[in-house]
């Protein structure tokens, strides 16, 4: 066997990681930097929903956590890696009535 026997063996493995790559891979790394920069965002007043599927609104942002309100008085404390995403402004009055 020839050197370019050999090298030619590996295409089909190469293009098949550069296929996983852009179908898989890089989608997932957009979507991780979205969330990242939609977390980073978050002030006082977002609605926004936790990895458990509670919707809260931020009561106050401190560093790494977020105090949230889940009912009128009622605050937890939650890391801000908990948060999956916002949601539409009113959302609470709506699913509250």
């Amino acid at each position: 066997m020839s050197g370019t026997e050999n090298i030619m063996q590996f295409v089909p493995l190469i293009l098949m990681l550069v296929v996983f790559w852009f179908l898989v891979i890089r989608p997932q790394q957009k979507r991780a930097k979205a969330l990242q920069e939609l977390v980073a965002s978050l002030k006082k007043g977002d609605e926004v929903m936790m990895s458990s599927g509670i919707l809260a609104r931020v009561a106050k942002v401190e560093g790494d956590y977020f105090v949230l309100e889940i009912a009128s008085g009622v605050e937890i404390v939650a890391q801000r890696s908990v948060v999956t995403g916002k949601v539409e402004d009113g959302t609470l009055k709506k699913v509250l009535k």
